[in-house]
């Protein structure tokens, strides 16, 4: 993005590169976003999850890299972004099971994927993935909370905006809670990373929070795909430590691959964006 556009419009342009598409959730529809590949010769798809509270444009600094070679499909899950909210119970079987439907109807049926989940979309992935079964083929987790309960509560790393009525002082709070819990640095508090979490923030229909120690923590032992991790090493969810998280994946998954980010924070995709993209092309070409 150059200094002379605003986000909203580059966003609108980089969006108006991909396909969209739709698949029933609950009473509407969730929202799928493509980006085809600009070679000939592909690699396999990626479905692209974000975080809780987020949407498509968690992935913004990465789809462009990743679509050298591969579809990229990146989606709003239900309850976030465009997509519509989920049918009771909600919870990531519930979810998991209305993006896999999606994939089911929206890439041929001998086609096999690989998954990279963001945070909440990392766990997401996990269910989807087993859902799916042999037609994936390598499911990465980006986030430094991989395994058992989250321990670091959101609620007490971030501040109500809420029922915050003036403008400027509720956008100072979520600039703050963008540099509490997403990035590491004020350098990539940026206008386009402000301007994604504020818009995110406030189109969120379900709290994660409210089921996410709610699932099945040793799903990831059973997943038959490979599986990789990423990490920000300055990522205030991963309790005790991004790199003890990362032990634990690998104790869990000896077949694993974990690579740590120094110097980024949790929304690692976007703060350390070429580092991630080099390392996630590794991991999926495997």
């Amino acid at each position: 993005m150059t200094s002379q556009t605003t986000p909203g419009a580059f966003i609108a342009a980089f969006e108006g590169q991909a396909l969209q598409r739709t698949t029933p959730c609950g009473e509407g529809q969730m929202v799928w976003r493509c980006w085809p590949a600009r070679s000939e010769r592909k690699q396999r798809p990626a479905i692209l999850l974000h975080g809780g509270s987020g949407s498509w444009l968690h992935w913004i600094r990465n789809i462009g890299p990743l679509s050298a070679d591969r579809d990229v499909w990146a989606p709003d899950i239900p309850g976030f972004g465009a997509s519509a909210r989920p049918p009771e119970p909600i919870g990531f079987a519930t979810i998991a099971h209305i993006i896999a439907d999606g994939v089911r109807q929206l890439l041929p049926v001998d086609e096999r994927l690989d998954l990279v989940g963001f945070s909440f979309g990392s766990h997401t992935m996990q269910y989807v993935a087993a859902e799916l079964g042999d037609r994936v083929g390598t499911s990465v987790l980006v986030t430094a909370h991989m395994l058992g309960p989250l321990r670091a509560a959101p609620s007490q790393i971030l501040e109500r905006w809420r029922d915050v009525q003036d403008v400027e002082e509720r956008e100072a709070i979520l600039k703050r809670n963008l540099g509490a819990l997403m990035l590491a640095h004020e350098a990539s508090m940026d206008a386009l990373a402000l301007h994604i979490y504020a818009g995110d923030v406030v189109r969120a229909r379900i709290r994660p929070a409210k089921f996410i120690n709610d699932r099945d923590f040793s799903m990831i032992e059973r997943l038959p795909c490979r599986v990789a991790g990423i990490a920000g090493a300055l990522d205030p969810l991963g309790v005790p430590s991004p790199s003890a998280q990362g032990d634990e994946l690998l104790k869990a998954r000896p077949d694993a691959r974990f690579h740590l980010v120094e110097n980024a924070g949790h929304w690692v995709a976007y703060e350390a964006a070429d580092e991630v993209n080099r390392v996630l092309r590794d991991m999926l070409d495997t």
